[in-house]
């Protein structure tokens, strides 16, 4: 894992964190974690894995201010006025694993100036999306299709297949659906 950023601005009111995770796999806590967060935190955590990926997170402990502080999960980045939102979680209710439909993710976590809680501890991984490969032309059809099919396939997915062939061996290729 490769850390590029990791910052924490104080002033008497708010806490400004931001970091910035890339690689396979790694953990993200709120400030102060397992102790009480700050009042009126907010923190931005980047996530990228590699190409042809996506993150997977899995809140290991969880306890927010319910209905006040609150962690957003948003699918892409890392801006985020191109990242959609996941969920926004809130309370002491452990979250099921969320997964992205790219390799980019995006944790905001914000609290306000009342009660504080413990926070969260969250574990991430970057689990390849398979597709591509090497295929032998054979006399009988074969098939492939894109990931998630008959799904749309993910954001952020390159996927090539190579199709060998004998010199002289006709490949016709017929596209079903698209």
């Amino acid at each position: 894992m490769i850390k590029l950023c990791d910052f924490v601005t104080a002033s008497p009111k708010v806490i400004t964190c931001l970091k910035y995770e890339k690689g396979e796999s790694g953990k993200i806590q709120s400030p102060n974690y397992p102790s009480p967060y700050n009042a009126n935190a907010n923190c931005r955590w980047v996530i990228e894995g590699p190409i042809n990926s996506r993150i997977h997170i899995t809140f290991d402990a969880f306890e927010t201010e319910e209905y006040e502080d609150f962690v957003t999960i948003l699918d892409g980045g890392p801006a985020e006025n191109s990242s959609v939102v996941m969920a926004i979680l809130s309370g002491s209710k452990k979250p099921e694993t969320l997964i992205s439909s790219t390799n980019l993710m995006v944790v905001r976590f914000s609290s306000d100036a009342q009660i504080q809680a413990r926070g969260f501890e969250a574990s991430w991984r970057a689990a390849s999306v398979s597709c591509g490969g090497l295929l032998k032309a054979q006399p009988y059809g074969q098939t492939f299709t894109s990931p998630d099919y008959p799904k749309n396939y993910p954001n952020g997915v390159e996927c090539v297949w190579k199709i060998d062939a004998h010199p002289g061996q006709l490949i016709s290729l017929y596209v079903c659906s698209y």
